[in-house]
Order: structure tokens, then C-alpha cells, then sequence
């Protein structure tokens, strides 16, 4: 089922908090407004509200009992185009700035003023009003450029892998790879640079448009859950590729060989001699 935006309140925001008295906090405060507050405990509790329904703001706490938070923002950004604020107690000073430089729209920490997190709520929507009525054709009837023509990519394969780029998803020997928007980016520019030493700058552009040196972690972890699904693909479907690492510069993908049938084994190996 297509998630959809919610109808009746005014506004809907989903919390992602482990600590639930956060969320109720937040929808007590906004109450007033006819906001309307969708607690998520978890990383997979945030996505269940997603396949429901898409909120108009998410709240994200970096500190979850399942996820990294810095992680999960970029999976809840490629589901729900809406703004992101992270509000978080983290004690690692880097955080903030992590959080600005993957497009988080802001970063507040806790504890927090009520009032303050709703001015800068208030802030973020404007924010992204204003970019939508940037884009929108004028109100004197005048259209703006025409949008481009839609362009269909040949999807890129590596052996028995194949990237779509039009419907943004991956197979293997047929078979769809359950990867998420983060796990399909870093497998494209993979198989983009095949048998290529991919640097982390360049992963981590290709991943949230900018890199610093500190998201290596975070290209790692999901390096290793790549890593998984490729090879539970495999089990069930064909070869998979895989992925190496080089130190202190990125990573590779090395191609499957491909499979030889037994027909085919047997032609080059060709007659056998019997002798007595």
C-alpha cells in the first residue's frame, strides 16, 4: 500500500524516541494546534508509520535501542520528503555538526524549551513552504521551464546483479534485494565502479551528497548489512559479488565468476581416452 499523507489534524509529526514522555510532552504542548503526534520507540516502529502514513515533520533521536540515528535519518529521508529536525542528549560533539552536514533542516538539543522546539518546528515548515512555492508555476497562469522529458537509464549488470535505476531497485538472479535507500545508493556506485577501488569520499557523496571523515562508521555498518543481504540473495538465487575492502582508501566490488554448466564442463574438457 502507497503511504499517504494523513487527512484531519492541522499537523502530524512523527516522534522517533525511545523515551515515550518526549512524545507525550510534544503532543500535549502542540495540542492547541490540532497537531496530531505519532510516537515511535524505534527505528522499526518508524518505519511501520511510514508504510501507514507520511507525517509532515519527523523528530529524530539519534540514540535509539535499534539503530544508529545518524544511519537511520538518511533511510527516513529517502521514505519521507519532509524536514527532519534531530533532538538528541548525544555527547559526542560532532554530532551536531554530522546532523547539519547530512541535511538534517536542524538540530536541537536536550533538554529543550517546549516553546523553543515549536519556533523552530514553525521554522522548518516555513522553510520548506517557501522551497515548494519556489517550485510552483506562477499564479498569473504563467508556467515556469518545462519539466525535462523523463529519461529511462539502462539498468547497470554485474554478472547475475542488476541495478534499475527507474524503479530504484536491485536483483539478483532475478531475485529482488530487500535493500533499503541507503544499502541501494552504495550498491549502485559499487557496481558503477566495478573491480574499481571506490574511495569513502566518494561513497559518501554518493550516499548523502557530502563526506566527512567521521561518517566512516556509519559507510561501514551499512557496508556489512550489504554484505548480508548480497549473500542471502545468493543462497536462494544466483552468484553474488563481493565486496572488499581497501585500507585507507574504500571499497571494491569483484564480480562472481560465472557459472559453468555441467554441459559446458563437459565439451572443454572434451572426450576422455581410454586406455587399456
Amino acid at each position: 500500500m502507497d503511504a499517504t499523507r494523513p487527512a484531519g489534524p492541522e499537523l502530524t509529526i512523527l516522534v522517533v524516541d525511545d523515551d515515550q514522555d518526549i512524545a507525550r510532552l510534544i503532543g500535549d504542548a502542540l495540542a492547541p494546534r490540532d497537531c496530531r503526534v505519532l510516537p515511535a520507540p524505534s527505528a522499526a516502529a518508524a518505519h511501520a508509520v511510514l508504510d501507514r502514513a507520511i507525517p509532515d515533520l519527523i523528530l529524530l533521536d539519534l540514540s535509539l535501542p535499534d539503530a544508529d540515528g545518524l544511519i537511520l535519518y538518511g533511510d527516513l529521508k529517502a521514505r519521507a520528503d519532509v524536514p527532519i529536525i534531530i533532538c538528541s542528549a548525544t555527547s559526542d560533539q560532532r554530532d551536531p555538526i554530522l546532523s547539519l552536514r547530512l541535511g538534517a533542516d536542524d538540530f536541537v538539543p536536550k533538554p529543550f524549551r517546549v516553546d523553543e522546539l515549536e519556533a523552530r518546528i514553525d521554522a522548518a515548515l516555513e522553510r520548506r513552504a517557501a522551497r515548494a512555492a519556489g517550485a510552483a508555476p506562477a499564479a498569473n497562469g504563467a508556467s515556469g521551464p518545462a519539466p525535462a522529458a523523463p529519461h529511462s537509464a539502462a539498468p547497470l549488470v554485474v554478472g547475475e546483479l542488476a541495478i534499475d535505476h527507474d524503479r530504484r531497485q536491485a536483483t539478483l538472479g532475478g531475485h529482488l534485494l530487500p535493500l533499503t535507500a541507503t544499502e541501494y545508493r552504495l550498491l549502485a556506485a559499487l557496481v558503477q565502479h566495478a573491480d574499481t577501488v571506490v574511495t569513502r569520499e566518494e561513497l559518501g557523496t554518493a550516499l548523502w551528497g557530502n563526506y566527512d571523515p567521521a561518517l566512516g562508521r556509519s559507510i561501514d555498518v551499512h557496508v556489512t548489512h550489504l554484505r548480508a543481504k548480497l549473500s542471502a540473495g545468493a543462497a536462494l538465487a544466483a552468484p553474488a559479488p563481493n565486496i572488499t575492502v581497501s585500507r585507507g582508501f574504500g571499497y571494491r566490488l569483484i564480480p562472481a565468476p560465472r557459472a559453468i554448466s555441467s554441459e559446458r564442463r563437459t565439451r572443454s574438457l572434451g572426450p576422455r581416452r581410454v586406455t587399456a
